[in-house]
């Protein structure tokens, strides 16, 4: 199984936990948009047919960090 989170290009409806990010070749988005964290879901991996980009590793981090603001989560 394969973790996803949806991208999602309209950036007005986002929350405090999105993540924006900016149009680069790496991660192949053509504008700005945000990584939606309250949108998660699994997919098996034979269902997926390829891989459009990547996201930087300074926004992987976000990520990881981004649930704890979901869900309330204090350390």
């Amino acid at each position: 199984m394969l973790l996803f989170l949806c991208i999602a290009s309209n950036i007005i409806y986002s929350e405090q936990w999105d993540i924006v990010l900016e149009p680069s070749s790496k991660n192949g988005l053509k504008q700005i948009s945000t990584i939606k964290i309250s949108k998660i879901a699994t997919l098996d991996e034979t269902l997926v047919l390829g891989k459009i980009g990547q996201i930087s590793s300074v926004d992987i981090l976000k990520v990881n960090e981004s649930p704890a603001l979901l869900f309330q989560i204090h350390s």
